[in-house]
């Protein structure tokens, strides 16, 4: 929301393959998905509800990996 005239990159952080669906049975992969998705909801309520009193002034920093 703050870099509306930039463009992201999507870079995988974990490549696991997924194949065969094993990994759902288990209760580490249901918690690590239950918190990203209860993230990502936390995420788009705050982009919904703004604060009145947040400071504008935000300084975007470009930073380039070489």
């Amino acid at each position: 929301r703050l870099l509306r005239d930039e463009s992201l990159q999507p870079y995988p952080v974990v490549n696991t393959p997924l194949g065969g669906g094993g990994w759902i049975t288990k209760p580490e992969a249901i918690r690590v998905i239950f918190t990203e998705y209860t993230k990502y909801l936390g995420a788009l309520a705050r982009g919904i509800v703004s604060d009145p009193n947040a400071d504008a002034s935000v300084e975007v920093v470009r930073a380039r990996a070489e």
